[in-house]
């Protein structure tokens, strides 16, 4: 069995180890959302990197069932985590399902765009203009994402100047 996880069968949970404990895919995801509310951002980023991370590893090894929960359950949790969306597309688009590949990808368009929202209305320009970007990559006709896309190019030039 391998360090990082174990698939239990039956009504038992997937498990995944964060920082050396091991804990349910649910814990896991509890304690990170306990730590975002109790204001410990950082905290709560490190779990959910580490579930990603773990994500990705089950993904490489073809493991599409594990990956995809977790995915689900980061995207779920927080929905800034926009590539776990993302990754789920690949999921479905991997198994053959295509049209629901095609409505993750549509989401996660939706989704990088709305992030970029935040990210301007916070005046947080670089990361408003790399969400805009991902959104104008993955639908390049996307008029609204590519008007949003040069206001804050505008606005990032505007506060970046001397």
């Amino acid at each position: 069995m391998q360090l990082l996880q174990s698939l239990m069968r039956g009504d038992q949970q997937l498990t995944v180890r964060i920082d050396e404990h091991l804990l349910t895919l649910t814990q896991a995801t509890a304690l990170a959302e306990q730590r975002a509310k109790a204001g410990q951002g950082r905290q709560a980023e490190h779990i959910f990197n580490q579930l990603l991370a773990q994500a990705t590893e089950w993904h490489r090894e073809k493991r599409l069932d594990d990956a995809e929960a977790v995915y689900r359950q980061v995207f779920e949790a927080e929905p800034s985590y926009i590539d776990a969306l993302h990754l789920l597309g690949v999921i479905y688009s991997q198994r053959g399902d295509h049209q629901t590949a095609e409505r993750q990808n549509h989401s996660h368009v939706l989704a990088c765009n709305n992030l970029g929202k935040v990210f301007s209305e916070l005046k947080r320009w670089p990361e408003a203009v790399a969400s805009f970007r991902r959104a104008v990559a993955l639908r390049p006709d996307y008029a609204e994402a590519r008007g949003n896309l040069e206001e804050a190019l505008r606005q990032q030039e505007f506060f970046n100047k001397p």
